[in-house]
């Protein structure tokens, strides 16, 4: 039960978070998430490699996406709240991202490796991706509003087919 809650919950997370604070950060962080998730997914089909004797699941294991996806979504939200809620909040942020993806392998589905990679995958992309936002996006989706419907467009376009993906 508690790897088929994990993609709706954490799904049902972002989408709260985005309903609940409605701007562009956090429409900033949604993209780049599913992004992340994307890149993993394209990485996973060419690497190839199988998961461990055992797992449920038949796909190839490498890199593991819940780490993916929640490698980005730890670290950037502990990115996102160090200054705001300070150091001990965002450490804990991360090592909740990385105490959930563990139970991958705890769980069987993955290899170690698999979950680490996945993870510091997740973790990269996240540190990159709001470094390039807070720096040259961001700015300026907050000073044009062309820019920043666009920005919510996008967000919804790609929430609403990676909400789609999820449910086929």
């Amino acid at each position: 039960i508690l790897n088929a809650s994990t993609k709706w919950t954490v799904s049902s997370a972002v989408l709260a978070t985005l309903l609940w604070k409605r701007d562009e950060s956090v429409s900033w962080c949604v993209v780049g998430s599913i992004l992340n998730a994307f890149n993993c997914k394209v990485l996973k089909k060419l690497i190839s490699a199988p998961r461990p004797d055992g797992a449920l699941k038949v796909d190839p294991g490498m890199p593991s996406s819940h780490g993916c996806s929640l490698g980005f979504l730890s670290t950037y939200t502990a990115l996102d709240q160090f200054h705001l809620a300070g150091p001990a909040v965002s450490w804990s942020l991360g090592l909740g991202g990385i105490f959930l993806s563990s139970l991958r392998v705890v769980l069987g589905f993955h290899t170690a490796a698999q979950v680490a990679v996945g993870h510091a995958i997740g973790c990269a992309s996240a540190y990159a991706w709001r470094i390039w936002g807070e720096a040259t996006v961001l700015p300026l989706v907050r000073e044009n509003s062309g820019y920043r419907i666009t920005l919510y467009i996008v967000t919804a376009v790609a929430f609403a087919a990676f909400a789609f993906r999820v449910l086929r």
